[in-house]
């Protein structure tokens, strides 16, 4: 059982955003009841800046007032000792590492949309470096992340 209680929690998210995607799907899977603020962090409101003065979703306000920001301080406080993850330390282990390029993958993918649309907004060209360092990360990421996903070794599968 985590050490926070998170039923009733309000989630400052984005629809947009992998990261407060993330966050939603784990508490839908815990079965926690939670009420969501969608925010623009583009244009972020007084109460986020509040929350999270980084004006960054993920942001989870917990019913004592506590606030947990980013996506794997939410995600660690909200497994621990939770079903969701495996018993197995090594499994355990490889579900995070899995967690971790997931992530990468999101983070580069963010990178790659705003400087897509700052090029849009401004007429500049993508960076090209930018664009090989995704195209790069891609085809080393994905393979063997599909690999694992059709194979025995997924959970799911």
């Amino acid at each position: 059982m985590s050490t926070f209680e998170f039923s009733g929690c309000e989630v400052f998210t984005s629809q947009a955003s992998p990261f407060a995607r993330r966050i939603r799907i784990a508490l839908y899977e815990a079965g926690i009841e939670f009420t969501e603020r969608f925010e623009d962090v583009f244009k972020p409101t007084p109460e986020l800046l509040r929350v999270n003065p980084l004006a960054r979703v993920p942001a989870v306000r917990l019913k004592s007032g506590q606030v947990l920001a980013e996506s794997h301080l939410i995600l660690s406080a909200l497994w621990d000792g939770s079903a969701l993850l495996p018993r197995d330390p090594s499994a355990r282990w490889e579900s995070w590492h899995w967690s971790a390029l997931a992530m990468g993958i999101a983070e580069k993918t963010v990178e790659y949309f705003l400087s897509w649309k700052t090029s849009r907004e401004t007429g500049a060209a993508i960076d090209a470096v930018l664009i090989e360092d995704f195209r790069s990360m891609r085809d080393r990421v994905l393979p063997p992340a599909e690999a694992h996903l059709t194979g025995e070794g997924f959970v799911g599968g």
